[in-house]
C-alpha cells in the first residue's frame, strides 16, 4: 500500500504541475467569427475533474496511511499536509 501511495503522490504532483503550468502560461487566441472552439482551452477545462479526483484519491490514501506513522515522505509521512498544499494550489489555479 505504501508503494501505491508513493506512486499516486508522484503522479498527482506531476499532473498538477503540468496542468497548472499550461493554465498559467496559456494565452487563448482572440475570438474570430468562424474560428471554432479553442482546443487547448477545452483540454484544460475537461482535465479539471480527473485531476481533482486524482488529488482527492491520493489524499484519501495519505489519510489511511497516516495512522501507521511511516518513516519516509513517499510512504505517507506528512501526507495530509502535502495534499493540503496541492489542493490549495489546485483551487488557486481554478479561481485565478
Amino acid at each position: 500500500m505504501a508503494r501505491y501511495y508513493g506512486a499516486s503522490l508522484m503522479l498527482s504532483v506531476l499532473a498538477l504541475s503540468v496542468w497548472a503550468g499550461w493554465l498559467l502560461y496559456y494565452e487563448p487566441p482572440r475570438a474570430v467569427d468562424g474560428g471554432g472552439p479553442d482546443p487547448i482551452g477545452l483540454l484544460l477545462f475537461f482535465a479539471t475533474w480527473p485531476l481533482g479526483l486524482l488529488l482527492l484519491h491520493s489524499a484519501l490514501l495519505a489519510w489511511r496511511l497516516q495512522r501507521r506513522h511511516p518513516a519516509t515522505v513517499l510512504t505517507g509521512r506528512h501526507g495530509l499536509a502535502i495534499h493540503a498544499v496541492l489542493l490549495g494550489v489546485f483551487i488557486a489555479c481554478l479561481l485565478r
